[in-house]
C-alpha cells in the first residue's frame, strides 16, 4: 500500500505522492466491486440473521451500496486490533464464534430467553 496522502500538497513530490494513492484506491475500489464483496459479505450477514444470531448493525451497513468494509474508512482491516476498536471484519468474524461447524446456531445461555 502507498503512503497516505499529504492533505495539503505543496510540492511536486507531494501531488505525485498524492496521485499514487488516488490510483491505488481507484485500483482497490475497482477490484471490490468487481469481486462483489459487500455483496458477499451481505448474504453471509443475512443467513446467520436467519439463524436467529444478532448482527447489530451489519446488515444495514453493508446494504450501503459504496460501503468498502475493510478500508480505512469503515474502520480497517487490522484483526489484531479488535479489542482496541470495533471494526466491521472484527464483528464479522464475532460472528463465526455463533455457529458450530454443522451450521448450527450457538446461543449462549443468558442470550436465551
Amino acid at each position: 500500500m502507498p503512503p497516505q496522502p499529504v492533505s495539503a500538497p505543496t510540492s511536486e513530490e507531494d501531488r505525485k505522492r498524492n496521485a499514487v494513492w488516488d490510483q491505488h484506491w481507484r485500483d482497490a475500489t475497482a477490484a471490490y466491486s468487481d469481486a462483489h464483496y459487500r455483496e458477499r459479505l451481505l448474504g453471509i450477514v443475512r443467513e446467520y440473521k436467519n439463524k436467529g444470531i444478532d448482527i447489530g448493525y451489519l446488515e444495514t451497513a453493508l446494504e450501503q451500496p459504496d460501503r468498502l468494509v475493510g478500508s480505512a474508512t469503515f474502520g480497517g482491516w487490522q484483526l489484531d486490533k479488535c479489542y482496541q476498536y470495533t471494526s466491521e471484519l472484527c464483528l464479522l468474524r464475532e460472528l463465526a464464534y455463533h455457529v458450530q461447524p454443522n451450521d448450527e446456531p450457538i446461543f449462549l445461555a443468558a442470550k436465551r430467553d
